[in-house]
């Protein structure tokens, strides 16, 4: 028994670090509708508005560019989240939830959503 569990160790230290480096992909379906969200419920927000920066980022962090096949899924991602968007009546629990997911500490992807600047 003292065997099976020492090689169970060696194994879990010798793979940590492989795996704590390993990067991890969403479905191209939820990363472009994440940002179809972000951007449609963003629109509410007259002070807030999408980091085109940080769309980039995620979207290279996912392995992933503007092309054919983002475009493809980006519609109707972007039809969904506006028709989501019509059925709130209250802008301003819109522009909470908006922040809540994506704002600077989002809990869906964090900074997808800055202040908008006015100079």
């Amino acid at each position: 028994m003292k065997i099976i569990t020492r090689c169970a160790v060696v194994a879990l230290v010798v793979s940590a670090p492989a795996l704590a480096g390993a990067k991890v992909l969403m479905k191209p379906e939820i990363v472009v509708g994440m940002i179809a969200e972000a951007q449609a419920w963003g629109d509410l927000c007259r002070n807030w508005t999408v980091d085109s920066d940080a769309v980039d980022t995620f979207l290279l962090s996912q392995d992933m560019r503007f092309d054919d096949r983002y475009r493809e899924l980006y519609e109707p991602a972007r039809e969904r989240a506006e028709a989501a968007v019509a059925k709130s009546s209250d802008a301003r629990a819109a522009c909470d939830h908006v922040l809540e997911l994506y704002g600077p500490q989002g809990r869906k992807m964090a900074g997808l959503i800055k202040p908008k600047r006015f100079d």
